[in-house]
């Protein structure tokens, strides 16, 4: 089945261990966004956690959930790469309205929840993983 891929939206937190990996990041996204058509990084800060032990993200699962819904006359089938149970309720909202809803879980992923709602659903193997990644290195 051939498909017209509208938008890619790729979500990630930025790193902030050290200068190196703030670059490798960087590097990492703009060579994504050269590759990849019609890709778009979205790019969150770390916030801090309120005791203070480290940082944690915040923003990207209401970012990808506004996304799914702003963007819904933009496509037929949209595909959630994600094992996260938090977006059973955006996808079944989506799928009330006459969308398709697929998702892609990694193999190391467990993802039942988020299974059950979804239109189709798919196990990425390690091997899809690394071949879909290889054009990076």
């Amino acid at each position: 089945m051939d498909r017209d891929v509208v938008k890619t939206f790729y979500y990630v937190n930025k790193f902030k261990l050290n200068p190196y990996d703030i670059i490798k990041q960087k590097r990492f996204l703009d060579t994504i966004e050269r590759k990849i058509p019609n890709l778009k990084a979205k790019v969150f800060e770390m916030q801090k956690k309120k005791d203070g032990t480290g940082f944690e993200e915040k923003e990207v699962d209401n970012e990808i959930t506004l996304d799914m819904t702003l963007e819904i006359n933009e496509y037929d089938v949209g595909i959630l790469v994600s094992e996260d149970k938090d977006y059973v309720g955006t996808v079944r909202r989506i799928i009330e309205k006459g969308k398709e809803i697929e998702v892609a879980i990694p193999f190391f992923g467990k993802g039942h929840h988020l299974r059950k709602v979804c239109t189709k659903q798919r196990i990425l193997s390690d091997k899809e993983l690394g071949q879909y990644l290889s054009f990076l290195y």
